[in-house]
This record gives structure tokens, sequence and C-alpha cells, in this order.
């Protein structure tokens, strides 16, 4: 945790034994996982299969409804109704949640639900907390990307390729970020 950007303050305030936040179950914690990897692979039906499992395993496993949440509201499954159910329920989970996943929840359904004002305030207000956490730093210079930002965009995505050099998704990401500014050489 303290190498993802929490201070030793931090840490030792939101500690709290693992059964009380997140999931008690290590079957559902490790379907999560799998279902986050196999998302983040584009291997999205899988993944959806695996989030299912975890919550059918703990019904009051917050982050996975809202990775369900996230998922039905994406252009891949488009059933917002449902991404709004999911998302719901992780929000009354959420005092089961480290504030860090509650943040998470909380910035990912403003995305999904179309309000970017709100979810670029609460991007930056997750890296004010957390500031080496470069997943959160790529999607928040994405979601500026897309919105018409991508001059603000172009440093955090080279923030991330810092932490993280050999992402190649960043480098696309980058990419197209200096294609809408017309930077073609930098592009390339």
């Amino acid at each position: 945790r303290r190498d993802m950007g929490e201070s030793l303050f931090q840490i030792q305030r939101s500690h709290r034994p693992l059964p009380e936040v997140t999931t008690p179950s290590l079957a559902a914690l490790e379907e999560y996982s799998e279902g986050s990897l196999l998302w983040d692979r584009e291997n999205e039906d899988q993944a959806m299969q695996h989030y299912q499992r975890a919550v059918a395993i703990d019904p009051d496993f917050a982050m996975a409804h809202a990775a369900l949440g996230f998922a039905y509201y994406s252009f891949i499954y488009n059933e917002p109704g449902l991404g709004e159910r999911e998302f719901r329920e992780a929000l009354v989970l959420a005092p089961r949640t480290t504030d860090r996943e509650r943040a998470s929840i909380e910035t990912r359904y403003a995305e999904s639900q179309g309000r970017i004002e709100d979810a670029l305030r609460l991007y930056r207000s997750f890296l004010a907390q957390w500031p080496g956490d470069s997943v959160a730093r790529q999607e928040y210079a994405r979601l500026l990307r897309m919105h018409g930002r991508a001059e603000e965009a172009v440093p955090l995505y080279k923030q991330v390729l810092d932490q993280t050099p050999d992402d190649p998704s960043t480098y696309i990401e980058l990419a197209t970020a200096y294609a809408q500014l017309g930077r073609a050489q930098d592009s390339v």
C-alpha cells in the first residue's frame, strides 16, 4: 500500500481486519481478481462470469458489484439498468470497504453515468490521496482525452509511463492524444 502512494498515517487509520472490508471470502476475492485480469485482457464474457460468481459467493462484496455495474454500463454490454442496479448495491455496501475502494466505486459510477465533470473531480480527489495509483491516473487521462482535453492528458500518460514503462495500452493512449492534438510526429 505504501508503494501505491498511501502514507503510513492513511494505512494505520484505515487498517481494519479483512473480514470487515472487501470480502471475508478468499474464493470470492479470487473470482473477482480473475475477472479483473480477464476484463483487462478484453475477455469480457469470461470476466463477467467471474464477477457473477464472486457476487454469488459473497453477496456483500461491494467491489464485485461495482465491477459488474461498470461492465453493464460499458458499450460492450450496454445494459445501464443492470449497471445502475449493481452500482447502487455497491454503494449500499460501501461502508464495508476501504476509503480507497469507496472512492473508486464513486468515481467509476460517476463516469458510467456520464457525469464527466463529477468523474474528473473524483479522479483528481482520488489521485490527491493515492498519487501512486497508475491505473487511476491512466483512467483519468483517458477520460480527459475522450472529452476533448488531450493537452491535459499527455503529461498524465507520461507519469503513468514513468511508473509502468512496459504498458502498451498507455503508449497507445498517449499516441492517440498526440494525434488528437495534431502532433503526428509525436504520435508516431
